[in-house]
């Protein structure tokens, strides 16, 4: 099944339908990108680069022509090797998914761009007593 690539380039969390964009790069499979991809708010996000595609090698720009079809901007997100190491760098960057994280990990072989995957990894990794629970002092009780 295929799998696309989207920067969301807003702070916030945003839901449509079923899908949920986190701030930075977002994986989505071609089964819950059919059930919204014909939302009127989707083309509001990408008409103001609040939702960009990304297409390898490298980031799409903000404008996608509108004859070519979604489905037909197919990103290869297994693998970043067809981005340079400075291109995959910074898309590693914005990627907070530790599973897309270390689905790269897995496959790259440069030197840089799996350091930089190593270090991303480890800032979006929680660490024991960064939740402070509801109250804000760690106790939830």
């Amino acid at each position: 099944m295929a799998k696309f690539m989207f920067h969301y380039t807003k702070p916030n969390v945003w839901k449509i339908g079923s899908l949920r964009f986190l701030p930075g790069i977002n994986e989505v499979d071609e089964a819950a990108w059919n059930k919204v991809k014909d939302h009127p708010l989707l083309q509001e996000r990408f008409n103001s680069g609040a939702l960009l595609w990304v297409k390898g090698p490298g980031v799409q720009k903000k404008e996608v022509p509108e004859d070519v079809p979604p489905e037909e901007v197919e990103s290869d997100v297994e693998a970043l090797d067809g981005m340079t190491s400075d291109e995959a760098k910074a898309l590693v960057a914005k990627t907070f998914s530790l599973d897309l994280l270390n689905s790269w990990l897995e496959l790259e072989t440069r030197k840089g761009v799996l350091k930089a995957i190593e270090a991303q990894i480890e800032a979006v990794t929680p660490k024991e007593g960064d939740y402070r629970g509801e109250n804000g002092d760690g106790d939830n009780a």
